[in-house]
């Protein structure tokens, strides 16, 4: 992955990424209060497609979502996707140092191929969501006052996107369009695992479980390693974000909150 270059590091100890975060979702919860009638059914519908984008009921809902409400949820929708995907990653990193499907048909070998496939999911789609998150804001705010300001910082971030996860998409591209993702530290183990299948491993199982072991623990390092520069990324991003869309109270401005350009 791109490392981050002296002027791409972040001097304070402020997370970015979590607090751009926080102003969100202290921006929806009232929007959501105020959106509240005495009509289960729609506060139910209404409640799906502000904050999951939820189309069910479209037609009715969207005579009911007012500027503000319709505004947050587009922001919010993005920011969610990001959100799962990072959570994924940080949850690989856990989930690739454990086998817990011992004595079932599923070996130990699959399990870790399959993390880490979707590890290069996961970092593929975060990327992708970066990209259409800047194109949301870009969008949402381009009536607004502050779309000078912002125009150029959301450009930055596209390129910054681009150019630090460049050999995760290359990856992912080739993993995705010509066959599925491997290496040769895979390729042996997939070996040894339909060897393993086939009764024909005998003397050599103690070094079959020491390769296993030395695969499955470079790859948990690269997770974990990963995660850290994607945090990074984050916070770099949405510190930039957040310089104009976020004022000194932390209040998350809205384009409605702004006057028009």
């Amino acid at each position: 992955m791109h490392n981050m270059s002296t002027d791409e590091n972040i001097n304070d100890t402020q997370n970015h990424y979590e607090r751009f975060g926080r102003a969100l979702a202290n921006r929806g919860l009232p929007i959501l209060e105020q959106g509240i009638s005495n009509n289960p059914d729609l506060v139910k519908a209404r409640f799906r497609k502000i904050m999951t984008g939820d189309n069910e009921d479209e037609e009715n809902i969207s005579r009911t979502l007012t500027i503000e409400e319709s505004e947050f949820a587009k922001l919010f929708s993005q920011y969610l996707e990001v959100f799962k995907s990072f959570e994924a990653i940080k949850d690989l990193g856990f989930l690739i140092g454990r086998f817990p499907y011992a004595r079932t048909r599923v070996t130990r070998v699959r399990y870790l191929r399959y993390h880490i496939e979707s590890y290069f999911h996961e970092l593929y789609i975060i990327k992708k969501r970066l990209i259409k998150m800047a194109n949301t804001i870009r969008k949402l705010y381009s009536y607004t006052s502050i779309t000078k300001s912002l125009l150029p910082l959301l450009d930055y971030l596209d390129d910054y996107v681009n150019t630090s996860m460049s050999d995760i998409s290359d990856t992912r591209s080739k993993h995705v369009h010509v066959t599925r993702y491997t290496d040769t530290d895979l390729e042996r183990l997939d070996t040894y695992d339909f060897l393993a299948e086939q009764e024909l491993l005998g003397a050599f199982r103690g070094f079959i479980d020491f390769e296993y072991r030395d695969v499955r623990k470079k790859w948990r390092v690269r997770i974990i390693s990963t995660t850290d520069q994607l945090d990074k990324i984050l916070n770099l991003y949405f510190r930039t974000i957040g310089v104009v869309l976020i004022n000194p109270e932390t209040r998350l401005l809205l384009p409605c909150d702004l006057p028009l350009n």
